[in-house]
């Protein structure tokens, strides 16, 4: 999932390209005479590396955000449903949590307060985006990784399989492994993510 901001950075395009890469690759393990045709040509093969990557990646992490992720978290749990109603849960300190909550009724209204937790993280983030407090490159960095993680989880889900059909199943085991990695990165930098805008947001308005 994206968190929408106005910037947009080389961190930004490196975290789709790496996973469109995968991509590419493995459509050219299935069909690996297209590779002799892509690099005879020099300026078509930097266009489908750096370009075509890059919107795989991308069209990777829409895919997965829309499947993959959604069942990972249905298993799981989705920490920006649970950060303050389940805190200990979430390894987010109840004394904290309890406080905040207090705050963000004053500051949004009860009704808004009392509405999704995921609605109203998106409104402090929303709200902190706004400032320029330090913690906001480190949250955006955390974006990145995020939605790395994500644009990942298809590609390498891919090659296990390709591999698997090949026989080559250490290949397998490999790409199996960074598919488990990937999700368990993405669900603690989300969780993460979340806990610093509630953070972050609580240290601007505390005197609000």
């Amino acid at each position: 999932m994206n968190i929408s901001n106005n910037s947009f950075t080389l961190r930004d395009y490196l975290a789709f390209v790496f996973p469109g890469i995968l991509l590419i690759g493995a459509y050219l393990l299935i069909y690996n005479e297209h590779w002799e045709l892509i690099k005879q040509d020099k300026l078509l093969a930097g266009v489908v590396l750096l370009v075509g990557s890059y919107f795989l990646g991308y069209m990777s992490s829409v895919l997965s955000s829309r499947t993959l992720t959604k069942l990972i978290y249905w298993l799981v749990g989705d920490s920006f449903r649970t950060l303050l109603s389940e805190p200990e849960k979430n390894k987010f300190d109840t004394d904290f949590s309890d406080v905040l909550k207090e705050k963000l009724e004053t500051y949004w209204g009860k009704k808004l307060s009392n509405s999704s937790e995921s609605n109203l993280l998106y409104l402090c983030w929303r709200d902190i985006q706004t400032t320029d407090h330090k913690g906001m490159e480190y949250q955006f960095r955390l974006v990145s990784l995020w939605n790395f993680c994500e644009s990942v989880l298809i590609p390498s889900l891919i090659l296990s399989i390709i591999f698997a059909a090949q026989y080559n199943f250490m290949l397998s085991i490999i790409s199996l492994s960074m598919f488990i990695l990937m999700a368990i990165s993405m669900i603690e930098k989300r969780k993460e993510f979340g806990k610093n805008v509630y953070k972050i947001w609580y240290v601007i308005n505390k005197n609000v």
